[in-house]
């Protein structure tokens, strides 16, 4: 299982080579990625059907007790303002979250949160085994 990035716009940032260079991405050639103008062309493109889960703080099941499939696709919304409502209902309403320890910490940033949640997935999914 390959995983495809797919990021969809407005982006607070950008995607030129000499962002990209500053930010240190030299892997960026290596990935499989999209770019979609907004949610409406995502949707266009990867469909509904599919298992779509939205990871947005305080809703829906745990990150760790979701059942993933090889083929789901995993939404995350922006670090200032998540996924709305209308948005995840587009994407089909299945919503998990990753628990926090501690109550006044609203969430992590957006690349912890994918990380944790891509590597639950893929574990699951028997791409590696943790000792």
């Amino acid at each position: 299982m390959r995983c495809h990035l797919h990021l969809v716009g407005p982006l607070g940032f950008r995607l030129d080579e000499r962002a990209l260079r500053r930010a240190g991405l030299d892997y960026w050639p290596l990935l499989s990625w999209s770019y979609h103008e907004n949610l409406e062309h995502f949707v266009k493109e990867v469909g509904v059907s599919r298992e779509i889960w939205c990871v947005e703080t305080g809703g829906g099941e745990p990150y760790h007790r979701v059942k993933y499939s090889r083929d789901c696709v995993l939404v995350f919304g922006s670090e200032t303002c998540g996924l709305g409502q209308e948005d995840m209902v587009s994407l089909g309403g299945r919503r998990c979250f990753i628990p926090m320890m501690e109550s006044r910490v609203r969430s992590l940033n957006l690349s912890n949160c994918v990380a944790v949640v891509l590597m639950e997935a893929l574990r699951q999914c028997g791409q590696f085994d943790l000792v």
